[in-house]
């Protein structure tokens, strides 16, 4: 089912069962979004921070991508850069009052507009914002409205969502779970941003 470029898979390319094929490619798939649903709800105590965003190739494939902090070092002088100077890009995040850095954080799709955030902070936060955006190749942001937001535990309290999700009484050094639908479903790669007010 492989296309030749081995960026997507299509049932209709097996020659004998294409219909098993479509059936099986979604058991396999559905199968993948419950395994790394399950896994989020463990407490695994050895993490590290992996500084890459992982998704799939095709924007048409369904399978949910994997979603890590996006955030990169910054380049040091001495590097080099290929090609010609680039311009300074405008941010699209104004600068906050504090932005708070997170010990951990996780972004899991766990449906077709629905997603999972797992993260924790080093304080308590009496009024904060959650900005969800996209993340492009170059690391360009491009912020995502959120249709709903559900805390799942009582570590949080979320006051309003739309362009960031607003919300008090954060508890810091426990996980907080924020269960929140996407206008689309398309598979982003996500970019997370926790700001105090």
């Amino acid at each position: 089912m492989e296309t030749p470029d081995h960026t997507n898979r299509e049932p209709t390319r097996h020659s004998t069962y294409p219909k098993q094929a479509k059936q099986y490619l979604t058991e396999l798939k559905r199968w993948v979004r419950d395994t790394i649903s399950k896994l989020s709800e463990e407490n695994i105590s050895d993490e590290i921070d992996v500084p890459i965003c992982i998704t799939p190739n095709n924007d048409s494939d369904p399978t949910p991508p994997v979603i890590i902090d996006t955030k990169k070092p910054p380049r040091t002088p001495q590097q080099k850069s290929s090609g010609p100077p680039r311009q300074p890009k405008q941010q699209l995040f104004p600068s906050r009052d504090k932005s708070l850095s997170s010990e951990k954080l996780r972004v899991i799709k766990v449906g077709d507009k629905s997603y999972r955030l797992i993260f924790k902070v080093s304080q308590n936060v009496l009024r904060g914002r959650i900005a969800i955006s996209a993340v492009g190749e170059s690391n360009i942001k491009e912020k995502l409205s959120v249709m709903q937001a559900t805390a799942s535990s009582e570590n949080i309290q979320i006051i309003t969502v739309g362009e960031e999700i607003a919300f008090r009484n954060l508890r810091g050094k426990v996980d907080v779970r924020i269960n929140f639908e996407l206008a689309d479903d398309k598979n982003y790669a996500l970019g997370i941003d926790v700001y105090e007010d």
